[in-house]
């Protein structure tokens, strides 16, 4: 993103020799994090995005309970860390 936005302060000649690398990036980004699997097992919870570079487990002997929850809007988009916990 913020390869995009530094485009715009850039000159014609500078855009037309820098394109492919932001483009690059974002279409990495994009094969990276185009899917969010979740798989929940007989003894844990996995989740993966993409291809599943990006994996995680847990144990379900771990998970103390689940609830939902509302946040507040400063508090971000998508799955991170928050003053309650994970999200």
């Amino acid at each position: 993103m913020g390869a995009l936005i530094a485009g715009l302060f850039r000159s014609e000649e500078e855009l037309e020799q820098g394109w492919p690398i932001p483009l690059a990036l974002l279409a990495l980004i994009a094969i990276l994090f185009c899917s969010l699997t979740i798989e929940i097992s007989t003894d844990k919870l996995c989740w993966k995005f993409g291809p599943g570079w990006f994996r995680k487990s847990v144990s379900l002997q771990d998970i103390a309970g689940v609830e939902p929850t509302r946040i507040s809007f400063w508090w971000g988009w998508g799955i991170h860390l928050t003053p309650k916990g994970w999200l």
